[in-house]
């Protein structure tokens, strides 16, 4: 490999070389071909920045709050299909109580396990509150076009679409809630 003077010489001193080796043979070795061309500096930066965030998303806090959703969803499961199947619940009302009950578990788990809020629950309540409203009537009010388009070739009864919408619907809830309960409802100052 070049010494790094060499790069800086070569190249110029804001300039970052990735150099990959083709090993097809062993005599190869002796000869390696340089296949990536230089990557500006600025480049490499951005790209780390970028890849620093997925981990900063990607840690500790999603696996609990995963597991937090797990229970969510078991228990939100319930009650909304529970509701639509022996109360006659439809798709908007069964989803919204479903989606009411189940924020209030989540609120409490969520503040003191997942992300460890110890302010107190006034402020983060509120902020709560709206970024589940919007993430329900994003998610729910998604999930069903989308589903109806995704399957409308299909054969299905109203209430087999109404099901399927939901559990989309549940889906895309998670992912906004997260973001949302990450950086907007619990972020560290």
């Amino acid at each position: 490999m070049v010494a790094l003077d060499g790069i800086n010489e070569r190249y110029g001193r804001n300039t970052f070389r990735i150099e990959t080796f083709l090993l097809v043979e062993p005599a190869s070795c002796l000869e390696p071909k340089i296949l990536a061309n230089p990557l500006p500096f600025s480049d490499v930066k951005r790209y780390t920045l970028y890849i620093m965030k997925l981990r900063e998303l990607f840690d500790a806090k999603l696996l609990k709050f995963l597991f937090v959703g797990v229970l969510n969803t078991l228990l939100g499961a319930g009650i909304m299909f529970g509701l639509y199947n022996l109360f006659g619940f439809g798709y908007w009302g069964a989803s919204l109580t479903s989606n009411t009950a189940v924020s209030i578990f989540s609120f409490f788990m969520n503040k003191n396990f997942t992300f460890g809020d110890k302010s107190s629950p006034g402020r983060p309540a509120l902020l709560f509150a709206v970024n589940i409203a919007a993430c329900y009537l994003l998610a729910f009010s998604l999930a069903k076009p989308l589903i109806i388009l995704l399957l409308r070739d299909m054969a299905l009864h109203q209430s087999a679409m109404d099901k399927i919408a939901m559990l989309a619907g549940m889906a895309m809830f998670t992912g906004f809630n997260y973001i949302g309960q990450r950086y907007f409802v619990f972020r560290r100052k």
